[in-house]
């Protein structure tokens, strides 16, 4: 069974963001040499990805689901939603 083909995103991933911006990007995820997609794209708004970033940082450091669960959410989201993991 295969899933659904991946779609183009809707709002692009920030390619060029400023450096207050970039230094927060700098601090979380990457994959392959670049911020991963959704910090990327919440770059456009810089409030929002400050939030985020400490919302995804209790989630993956506090949280009381199991490392194996939340790894399944993700991927089954990810999934569901056409798009890549990444």
């Amino acid at each position: 069974m295969t899933g659904p083909a991946p779609r183009p995103p809707r709002i692009a991933p920030l390619a060029d963001p400023p450096p207050d911006t970039q230094a927060i990007l700098d601090k979380g995820l990457h994959y392959l040499g670049r911020p991963l997609n959704v910090p990327a794209t919440l770059a456009h708004h810089p409030l929002l990805l400050r939030r985020f970033t400490q919302f995804a940082g209790l989630l993956l450091t506090a949280s009381l689901l199991p490392d194996r669960d939340r790894e399944l959410l993700t991927l089954r989201a990810t999934y569901r939603t056409g798009a890549e993991y990444y």
